[in-house]
């Protein structure tokens, strides 16, 4: 899809349109969790490179605080379902969220809530090793 096109404009709207009030992103009918925000951040990120609405970075810095809010004291995040296994059970991975997470926070770095909430992580899970 290119980065112009109807299909990105209207992916990005939804994404836009769904921000919670927390700040976050999730499924309809449940809490924002980290999972969805990491990649909700990490679409509208993809937008801005191709150009996309002045607001994504005030959206983005409410999403990058909704993730410092749910970050472990060991700078990783909880697992969130990821992946339909059938029958209602769903697969989710901490490794998988935390690593999206901190992938999203480190796309929008050049942000000061980007960059604070990598150096938090960081430090966290530096400590957690010690």
């Amino acid at each position: 899809v290119a980065p112009a096109s109807p299909a990105a404009a209207r992916a990005l709207g939804a994404l836009r349109d769904t921000q919670r009030s927390d700040g976050g992103w999730g499924l309809e009918g449940a809490s924002s969790d980290p999972l969805a925000t990491a990649l909700a951040l990490l679409g509208l990120a993809a937008g801005q490179r191709a150009g996309a609405d002045h607001a994504d970075p005030s959206r983005a810095a409410r999403g990058i605080e909704q993730l410092r809010r749910t970050m472990a004291s060991d700078g990783g995040w909880p697992s969130h379902a990821l992946i339909f296994k059938g029958f209602g059970a769903f697969h989710g991975s901490r490794t998988l969220t935390t690593a999206f997470a901190l992938k999203a926070t480190l796309a929008w770095q050049d942000r000061a809530a980007g960059a604070s909430i990598a150096a938090a992580a960081a430090a966290a899970a530096s400590a957690a090793a010690s």
